[in-house]
């Protein structure tokens, strides 16, 4: 269940229509993972600083299951730095992403179908 918690200070009629549609694919594409097991959260507006400096930012923490590790996140994030570079306007200097690997058993939910289409992905953890 691969989930990213944004916060940015930019405010809601700076980020683009459809940005966390985007942040969805974009981590089921590099993760490869359906969009339905994917959960984005965005807050906007939030008061940050980050190198002294309250400048446009966004601060992205992403937790998945099995997936980071010292060899792969350099390569995840070439690309979602670029990603979310592109897509607020941001030098790649204001984008910062903190990796989480977690396990399972630390997420309570309930997937099954319809609304899951990939049986892999079927899980209820909530007995």
């Amino acid at each position: 269940m691969p989930k990213a918690v944004i916060h940015t200070n930019l405010k809601d009629k700076d980020v683009p229509e459809g940005f966390e549609l985007r942040v969805t694919q974009k981590m089921g594409e590099v993760f490869e993972f359906p969009i339905e097991v994917i959960y984005v959260t965005l807050t906007t507006g939030d008061r940050i600083s980050h190198n002294g400096s309250s400048d446009p930012m966004v601060f992205v923490d992403m937790v998945t299951v099995n997936k980071f590790s010292d060899e792969t996140n350099p390569g995840y994030s070439r690309q979602f730095m670029k990603f979310f570079s592109d897509e607020l306007k941001l030098p790649p200097h204001r984008v910062l992403i903190q990796y989480h690997d977690s396990q399972m058993g630390d997420f309570g939910c309930k997937r099954q179908p319809p609304e899951y289409k990939d049986d892999r992905y079927f899980l209820d953890n909530s007995k």
